[in-house]
C-alpha cells in the first residue's frame, strides 16, 4: 500500500512537517496525544520506498501492524527499486512532481490532531527544488559547533550563502575526517552520519549541566537564538536542522529536564512551521522531561513580526525589557497539555474551540450560542476570549480583575477590556466598554449564560497574573526582590505597574542604550559628585535621604521609620527643583519637568502616590506664594497634612462604602519638598521638615552640572542605585538590627550635641546620617574609596547636618506659638489697633474708640483680658492670610513652658491671674513687659551654644 492508503486508516492525522513526517494516534494503546509518527522513505538497504512507523508512547511495530490489520509486506511502497535519487540542491531535498500534493485534513478521518485540533490546514504543491543554487562552502557566514558531553567537537552546522552572488541563505552539515575519501581539502566531509547527528543537541555541557543543577532548558529553533538566549544568561539548545527535525535522540537528552520551548512566530500562511515543531518536540518529550511548557512570545513582544523569534524580541525590546518579559511570560504559561488549544490558531479558530468545549454551548456565526442537539440559539452578537485572571497588589490591598480580547460578529476586534471579577457576570460593562459595537440577546437569563460559559473558557485559556502597584522591597515567594515600574531587582518574571503618574520609577535605564554596560563603580562615582555640583550641606543631605529611602523596610522592622521630608526652600530661580530632580534621577527617568507630585495636586493625590512608592524618595514640588487668600489657605493645609503623614507616618481613617474600616495606608516613601516660602503651619509643623535655606549661587549651572544631568539621563545614576540595591539584598537578614543599632548610637550622639534644637532634630539628623553612611559602605565595598577616606567624609558630612540642623532651629523660634503670639501683640499696639490701660498714669485713661482695649499695664507687667487678646491676636493672623497655630488653651501651655506667663500663687489649672483693678478683681494673663519689648539693654541675650561638633567616635561600621 501506499502512504495515502496507511493514513486513512489511522485517527488523529495532522502534517506533514517539513520533513514529510505525520502524526496519528496510535491504534494499539488509548493514545489521547498522536504518539506514533508515519513516514515513508527509501530504505538504504534495497532502495525500496518504506512507510516506518514508531509509537513514541512505546508500543512494538508489530502491535501496531496487529492492531490496523496489516503485515511488514504491506508498509513496502513499491516492490521495485526505486529510481536513483535526484541530484540534490538548494535546501537538499529531494525534488518531486508539482502534481504531488500534501493531504488533506478532511481525506484523513476525522482530520484532527491531539484533542480534536486540526494543526496543518494548508494544501499545497511541493516547491520544485533550484539546481542552480550552490552553495559557497569556501567563505562560510556563520558556523556553529556540535560537540559531545567533554566538549569535544563532533561536527559543525554551517551558514552559507550561494555562489555567484545568487541570493538567499542555506545551513548545511559537516564534520571534520581527514582519513575520509570524500573529505575537502580542508579535512570537512559534507556530511553527518545519523547515529552521530540524531543524538546530539547544540550547548550539550551546557544542557547537562542545568539539568543537574535543576536549571530550566530553552529550547529554540535555531543556533543564533541559543547564542542569545545565552549571553542573556539562560541554558539553551536546538536540533540540528531546524524545524520538523526532532529526534528521538534529542528527547533522551533532555531526561529530567525542566523545559521550556520558544516557538518561532510562524503564520497561517507558512503553515506554522515554528509552533508545529515546537508543539512537536512537547509531545515527544512527555513522560521525559520533567516539565514541559510551550510559550507564547508574541504575547511577551505583542511587536514581534511574522517568522520574528527570541532574538528579533530582543532586538525589539532591548535585553532588560525582553528577559523580564520573558521571564513573566513563562510564569504566567501554564505546563504543557496537548489537549488545550494551540496559542497560535486564529482568535475565531480558538473562540470556535473553546466555547465547543462547554457543554451546550458554541459559537455560531462569530457569535456566543447555546447549542441543544442540532439547535443553536445566539446569545450575543460578539465572542469573548479571556486571557488573564489579574491580581492587583498594592501591599495592602488585593484586588481581581479579568482582562478580555473579544470580536464583534463580523470578525472585527474589540479594545481589550479590563473587568471586575465582581462585575463580571452583571454584564454591564458589555456597554460600558464595547458600546454599540456589542450587545446581548434579550432574556432574563442571557446575562447569567453568557458569564458562564466566559468564565469556563476562561478556566481553560486565562494565565493567572499578580501585577504589583507599588515600588519597594517585597517579599515574593519567600525571597526578597525590590520592585520598580516594570519589574524587579533581584528576581525575573515580576509584573509592576505603577500608572502613568509614576511610570519613570525605573532601576533599568528607562530604554537608555549602553545601561547594561555601565560598570557598578563609575555609576558610583559619578553618584558622589552630586556633592561638587552644588553647596555641599545640599548635596549631603540629598545623598543621605537618596540612599536612606531603600533602607526604609529594614528600619521599619525595628520600628525606627525616618520620620521626616527634606524641605528645599529658596526663591525662584535658586535651582532648587534641578538639584532634588537629579538626586530623583538615582530611582528613574525624572527632571525639573516631571516630578512625580506637586502642590498643584491635593493632598489625597500626594498621599496616595506616597503610599505606593514604597522604600523610594518622591519629590512633591513648588510650594509658592499665592495671592488668593483662599489658595494660600489650601496650599498650607496640604504642608500641614504632609508634614504630619511624613513626621508622623500616619494616615487618615477612612470607611469602605459598606461602612467597614478601610485598611491604612500611611505613606511609605521618604518625601524631598521644594519651596519658594515656607508654609505658615507653625513650630510644630516644621520641625517634622528637615529645612535647608538656598541662595542663588548654592547650585551654580554650569558645564559640570550639565554633564552630571546629561550622564543621569544615560542611566548612570539608576545603575548607582541598582548596584546599591543589590548590595542590600546580599545583607537584608542582618539588615534591620544593624540599622537599628545605628540609629541608636547616631541618635545618642547628636542630641548631646544638639542643645536646644526641637527634639526631633537628633533622629532626623541621624537617619540622613544612616543613608549617608550606607552609601560609603557600599562605595568602599566596591573600591571606589579606602576606609580612611570612607571615614573623614562621615564624619565631615555629621558636622556638617549637625550645623545645618541648628541653624534650623534658630530660624524655627520665629514660629513658635508663644513668639507669634507675642510678636503680634507687639505690632498690633505699635498700629494702634488695640491699646493697654496704663494703670501707672496720675489719671488712667480708656483708651480712644479705634483702639480695642485688650488689658492693663503698669512698669513691670502687661495684664491681659485673655479672650479679647487672643482674638485680636487671631484676626492680625487671618488678615495676613493665616491662621493662628494653636487654640487658647494650647497657648495657654506654651506660655508656661516657655517660661512667660507669670501663674497664680497656690491656684491650679486656671492661667489667669487675679489682679485688682479700681474697685474690682479680674482674673488676667500677666505677662512681663520684658517679653514683649526686650530685655534691657545692658542685659546678656542668651544663645544657643553654636560651638563646632566634637569629633567624637563613630559608629563600628568601617572597622570590619
Amino acid at each position: 500500500m501506499d502512504l495515502k492508503q496507511l493514513l486513512t486508516m489511522l485517527q488523529g492525522v495532522s502534517g506533514p512537517n517539513s520533513s514529510g513526517e505525520y502524526t496519528a494516534k496510535c491504534p494499539a494503546h488509548q493514545d489521547r496525544t498522536a504518539s506514533l509518527t508515519v513516514t515513508a522513505k527509501n530504505s538504504p538497504k534495497d532502495g525500496k520506498e518504506r512507510i516506518y512507523l514508531c509509537c513514541h508512547a512505546g508500543c512494538e511495530n508489530s502491535a501496531v501492524m496487529q492492531a490496523l490489520g496489516i503485515t511488514a509486506k504491506d508498509l513496502v511502497v513499491n516492490p521495485e527499486p526505486a529510481a536513483p535519487a535526484a541530484k540534490k540542491s538548494g535546501k537538499g531535498k529531494r525534488p518531486k512532481d508539482n502534481s504531488e500534493f500534501r493531504i488533506q485534513n478532511s481525506e484523513l478521518n476525522d482530520g484532527e490532531a491531539p484533542g480534536g485540533l486540526v494543526i496543518h490546514q494548508a494544501v499545497e504543491p511541493v516547491k520544485e527544488e533550484k539546481d542552480e543554487l550552490v552553495p559557497d562552502w569556501d567563505h562560510p557566514d556563520r558556523v556553529y559547533s556540535y560537540t559531545d558531553e567533554n566538549g569535544q567537537e563532533l561536527f559543525q552546522v554551517v551558514r552559507l550563502h550561494y555562489k555567484d552572488g545568487k541570493p538567499g541563505k542555506t545551513f548545511r552539515q559537516r564534520m571534520h575526517d581527514p582519513k575520509n575519501p570524500k573529505a575537502n581539502r580542508l579535512g570537512y566531509v559534507n556530511s553527518v552520519p545519523a547515529e552521530i547527528r540524531d543524538v546530539t543537541l547544540y550547548r550539550l555541557p551546557n544542557v547537562i549541566k542545568a539539568i543537574a543543577e535543576g536549571k530550566p532548558v530553552f529550547v529554540v529553533e535555531g543556533e543564533k537564538d541559543v547564542e542569545t538566549l545565552e549571553r542573556l544568561g539562560h541554558c539553551a539548545t536546538c536540533n540540528p536542522g531546524g524545524a520538523g527535525k526532532w529526534r528521538e535522540g534529542y528527547s533522551r537528552r533532555l531526561t529530567g529536564a525542566d523545559v521550556i520551548i520558544l516557538p518561532d512566530n510562524d503564520s497561517k500562511g507558512n503553515d506554522y512551521t515554528g509552533q508545529n515543531h515546537a508543539y512537536d518536540v512537547a509531545l515527544k518529550l512527555r513522560g521525559i522531561a520533567k516539565r514541559i511548557r510551550l510559550v507564547d512570545i508574541k504575547e511577551a513582544c505583542p511587536e514581534l513580526p511574522e517568522k520574528g523569534d527570541i532574538s528579533d524580541m530582543v532586538q525589539i525590546m532591548g535585553d532588560v525589557d525582553a528577559m523580564d518579559a520573558l521571564a513573566r511570560q513563562v510564569a504566567a504559561t501554564k505546563d504543557f497539555d496537548p489537549e488545550t488549544v494551540p496559542f497560535w490558531l486564529t482568535p475565531q479558530e480558538q473562540a470556535e474551540k473553546l466555547y465547543g468545549a462547554v457543554k451546550g454551548y458554541g459559537v455560531e456565526n462569530g457569535a456566543i450560542c447555546t447549542v441543544n442537539g442540532n439547535e443553536t440559539k445566539a446569545l450575543c452578537d460578539f465572542v469573548v476570549l479571556p486571557r488573564m485572571e489579574l491580581e492587583k497588589d498594592d501591599g495592602v490591598n488585593v484586588s481581581k480583575y479579568f482582562v478580555l480580547d473579544g470580536w464583534s460578529a463580523g470578525g472585527r476586534k474589540l479594545p481589550r477590556v479590563s473587568v471586575k471579577a465582581s462585575e463580571l457576570e452583571g454584564m454591564n460593562w458589555v456597554t460600558e466598554k464595547w458600546g454599540f459595537d456589542a450587545s446581548l440577546t434579550p432574556g432574563s437569563t442571557t446575562k447569567g449564560k453568557v458569564a458562564w460559559a466566559v468564565k469556563k473558557v476562561g478556566q481553560m485559556t486565562a494565565k493567572r497574573v499578580t501585577e504589583y502597584n507599588h515600588t519597594g522591597w517585597r517579599k515574593i515567594g519567600g525571597k526578597w526582590c525590590y520592585l520598580y515600574h516594570g519589574g524587579a531587582v533581584g528576581m525575573d518574571g515580576i509584573t509592576v505597574d505603577m500608572g502613568d503618574a509614576l511610570k519613570n520609577y525605573r532601576l533599568d535605564g528607562g530604554g537608555a542604550r549602553g545601561f547594561d554596560q555601565i560598570p557598578f563603580a563609575d555609576a558610583a562615582k559619578e553618584s558622589l559628585r552630586i556633592q561638587d555640583v552644588m553647596k555641599e550641606e545640599i548635596g549631603i543631605a540629598l545623598l543621605g535621604t537618596i540612599y536612606l529611602a531603600p533602607l526604609r523596610e529594614w528600619m521599619s522592622q525595628t520600628d525606627v521609620v525616618p520620620a521626616f521630608a527634606l524641605f528645599l526652600y529658596g526663591e525662584s530661580g535658586t535651582h532648587k527643583t534641578t538639584a532634588a530632580a537629579l538626586a530623583m534621577s538615582h530611582f528613574g527617568n525624572f527632571h525639573a519637568k516631571n516630578p512625580p507630585a506637586s502642590f498643584n495636586d491635593t493632598g489625597n493625590q500626594i498621599r496616595k502616590k506616597a503610599f505606593l512608592v514604597k522604600d523610594m524618595p518622591i519629590l512633591v514640588d513648588d510650594y509658592h506664594p499665592v495671592t488668593s487668600v483662599q489658595e494660600k489657605r489650601q496650599m498650607a493645609a496640604t504642608a500641614q497634612t504632609l508634614s504630619r503623614a511624613f513626621g508622623d507616618g500616619v494616615d487618615r481613617g477612612r470607611l469602605n462604602a459598606d461602612s467597614s474600616i478601610k485598611a491604612n495606608t500611611p505613606p511609605r516613601s521618604v518625601a524631598i519638598i521644594t519651596g519658594e516660602d515656607l508654609p505658615a503651619i507653625g513650630a510644630s509643623g516644621l520641625a517634622r521638615y528637615f529645612i535647608l535655606d538656598i541662595d542663588k549661587e548654592d547650585i551654580p549651572v554650569n558645564k559640570t552640572l550639565t554633564e552630571l544631568q546629561e550622564n543621569a539621563r544615560q542611566g548612570w545614576l539608576q545603575k548607582a542605585m541598582r548596584g546599591y540595591i543589590l548590595w542590600i539584598l546580599k545583607q537584608a537578614d542582618g539588615m534591620p538590627e544593624r540599622l537599628h543599632e545605628l540609629f541608636l548610637q547616631f541618635r545618642e550622639d547628636i542630641h548631646r550635641d544638639s542643645s536646644g534644637a526641637h527634639d526631633r532634630a537628633p533622629e532626623t539628623v541621624a537617619c540622613i546620617l544612616i543613608g549617608y553612611q550606607m552609601m560609603l559602605n557600599y562605595m568602599r565595598d566596591l573600591g571606589v574609596m579606602d576606609t580612611d577616606t570612607a571615614v573623614k567624609m562621615l564624619r565631615h558630612a555629621r558636622r556638617t547636618l549637625v550645623d545645618a540642623s541648628r541653624k534650623q532651629t534658630a530660624d524655627l523660634q520665629s514660629e513658635k506659638p508663644t513668639r507669634i503670639f507675642l510678636d503680634s501683640l507687639g505690632e498690633l499696639l505699635s498700629s494702634k489697633q488695640v491699646a493697654l490701660k496704663d494703670l501707672t498714669a496720675f489719671e488712667a485713661k480708656d483708651p480712644p474708640p479705634n483702639e480695642k482695649m485688650i488689658g492693663y499695664m503698669d512698669g513691670e507687667y502687661y495684664y491681659l483680658l485673655p479672650n479679647v487678646a487672643f482674638g485680636a491676636v487671631q484676626k492680625l493672623c487671618r488678615e495676613q492670610g493665616q491662621e493662628f497655630p494653636v487654640s487658647l488653651k494650647a497657648l495657654y501651655k506654651h506660655l508656661r513652658t516657655d517660661g512667660v506667663l507669670r501663674l497664680p500663687e497656690g491656684e491650679n489649672g486656671n492661667p489667669a491671674r487675679k489682679k485688682r483693678i479700681g474697685n474690682r478683681t479680674e482674673r488676667l494673663l500677666w505677662i512681663p513687659v520684658s517679653e514683649l519689648n526686650g530685655p534691657p539693654a545692658d542685659a546678656q541675650q542668651q544663645k544657643m551654644d553654636m560651638t563646632q561638633v566634637d569629633d567624637v567616635d563613630l559608629p563600628d561600621e568601617f572597622k570590619d
